[in-house]
């Protein structure tokens, strides 16, 4: 199998009393590779000069993550890394 490359699945399946008839075709599917690197998508920020929050406000900024296998995002302020829950930083 190749990545990117379009391919076509059945199934059948075999037990002690016998063959099964072929399942229907999956239709074309693209292989995705086995390893991808990060991509990111911040196309929520473009056009931000600024993002101002009154003070005690949640601000949540929806950063999407891809690839292959999924990759494991850490949160950095200053060298540390920012946990979960209420967070100031300056």
């Amino acid at each position: 199998m190749k990545a990117n490359q379009p391919y076509e699945y059945r199934v059948k399946a075999v037990n002690a009393g016998g063959e099964s008839k072929p399942s229907p075709s999956t239709g074309v599917i693209k292989a995705k590779p086995l390893k991808e690197a990060p991509k990111f998508d911040l196309s929520s920020l473009f056009g931000a000069k600024d993002i101002k929050v009154k003070v005690g406000e949640p601000l949540k900024i929806a950063v999407g993550c891809q690839g292959s296998p999924t990759p494991t995002v850490t949160w950095i302020n200053n060298g540390k890394p920012i946990g979960d829950g209420p967070k100031v930083i300056q």
